[in-house]
């Protein structure tokens, strides 16, 4: 009978259980809900890029430049059976569930302790909402943290064996990280400049020398198997907007007017860029860890490598604090660290009160509170698809499709949902002349305050200006 309570209690310990339980649950929600994975402006160019690939193998059609780095794509094109959508989606779910076995893998090297590290780890990581809505849609966040986990769990394994085998693959999967979203490059500069000082106590001079070559090796495709293609590559990262307005000034702004508009948010950059901790949005990660830290204060050891997760958020959160813009998914690459962090505090919050008879009823509100908020952060997601795919399907039933269509923000959209005609973007300057029974597409409701005064909203007032503008149908949102 103690062997099999043994048994029992080691497969629950498994990070692969809850990994797979995790999988399993995102592919779940996928098939209910007929999300897939493809919203807004960012997917439609990933999975654009993609098939532009999967063409350029095909015919060698030139490829052009992507703004981000080319591995999510590249990974994405690899799916040579028909539309590359689902399996990009898939690779998303897989980095998530990636993500969440090296963290429990973290964890349980951190607290050996502990037996309850990685169920706690599922609730507070694995359903954290933001997320959630990330390992559903087709962007590299999910996948990139995947690879930046698996990446740390190496360099755990080295720090503890020393063996060279572990810092090369640390070296080779923060590679293909960075790689995969540049922003990773920040959080993980300072676990890449403890594995070296590592090998060099270690005396380990093979290591130091191979450490950055292994390192570059993840750059094979965007460099060797990929053409390349002006403006873009490693370099194409330091030219980003949001790299090149980067100022210590915008720690204490709220109020931004760049590319895409006049942009207003709640608080300001810095308070958002420690979201981590405050926001509901990351509850099961911050605020209970926090609450736990506090608990366990005491007991709490804030060694070498609490230090480093600390800085490593310190030094992105500064990053993002000077960026003139905000987005709840630029947090994601924190979570490794606030999860190695903070898991002490989650297991001491447990430790009060696992003893308690009302353990299992609080357990089951937070675990409902965690899918509530999920569901929210999913659903506007989810609602978008649903619009772009409506209005995709409508002007995709329209004759004619060789007229002109004047759009603002819509084109990877339409491209991606195989909408034909000949797109004129209103972000253009000197629109070509309209013709009669050309089709024009602009959501005022939503751009007359955010663009005011900016091309979009002047390239409409000549539009009505200068020509007879007839409304024959309307979308909401």
């Amino acid at each position: 009978m103690d062997g099999k309570k043994v048994a029992l209690r080691e497969i629950w310990q498994s990070p692969w259980l809850w990994a797979g339980l995790l999988l399993l649950m995102l592919i779940v929600v996928r098939l209910i809900s007929g999300y897939d994975g493809l919203y807004g402006q960012d997917p439609y160019a990933y999975y654009n890029y993609a098939r532009d690939i999967q063409a350029f193998w095909r015919t060698g059609q030139p490829l052009g430049p992507l703004v981000w780095p080319r591995i999510y794509p590249f990974l994405g094109a690899l799916w040579l059976w028909g539309d590359p959508a689902p399996w990009m989606q898939f690779l998303s779910m897989m980095g998530m569930a990636l993500f969440l076995a090296m963290s429990i893998k973290l964890l349980q090297a951190a607290m050996p302790s502990s037996r309850s590290i990685a169920g706690i780890a599922f609730v507070c990581l694995g359903l954290a909402p933001f997320l959630m809505r990330s390992g559903l849609s087709i962007m590299s966040d999910a996948f990139g943290l995947g690879l930046m986990s698996w990446a740390l769990w190496q360099g755990q394994c080295y720090l503890q064996s020393s063996r060279l085998r572990h810092l090369l693959a640390a070296a080779f999967l923060t590679g293909i990280a960075i790689w995969t979203r540049y922003p990773i490059a920040l959080p993980m500069a300072l676990p890449c400049l403890l594995w070296c000082l590592h090998a060099l106590r270690q005396r380990s001079f093979a290591g130091l020398l191979l450490f950055l070559p292994v390192m570059f090796l993840a750059a094979i495709p965007h460099y060797l198997v990929l053409p390349q293609v002006a403006g873009d590559g490693f370099g194409h990262a330091f030219q980003n907007t949001n790299f090149r307005q980067w100022s210590p000034v915008h720690f204490f702004q709220r109020d931004f007017v760049q590319i895409d508009g006049k942009l207003h948010f709640p608080v300001m950059n810095l308070l958002a860029s420690l979201g981590m901790f405050w926001h509901p949005r990351y509850l099961g990660v911050g605020l209970l860890g926090l609450l736990g830290i506090f608990w366990v204060r005491r007991n709490y050891k804030f060694g070498l490598q609490a230090w480093s997760d600390g800085g490593s958020i310190l030094l992105y959160a500064i990053f993002l604090a000077g960026v003139p813009f905000q987005n709840a998914r630029f947090l994601l690459p924190m979570l490794p660290f606030a999860g190695r962090l903070l898991g002490p505090g989650w297991d001491g919050l447990w430790s009060r009160i696992s003893q308690k008879r009302w353990l299992w009823p609080v357990v089951g509100v937070f675990v409902a509170l965690q899918l509530i908020l999920a569901i929210f952060a999913c659903r506007i997601n989810f609602q978008e698809s649903r619009r772009e795919r409506r209005l995709a399907a409508d002007l995709a039933a329209i004759p004619n499709q060789d007229r002109r269509l004047y759009e603002f923000t819509l084109q990877a959209m339409l491209r991606a949902r195989h909408v034909g005609f000949s797109k004129v973007s209103m972000w253009d300057a000197g629109l070509p002349l309209p013709q009669t029974g050309d089709l024009v597409i602009f959501n005022l409701e939503a751009f007359s305050e955010q663009f005011a005064g900016m091309r979009p909203m002047q390239n409409w007032a000549l539009l009505q200006q200068d020509h007879a503008l007839i409304e024959i149908q309307s979308w909401e949102g």
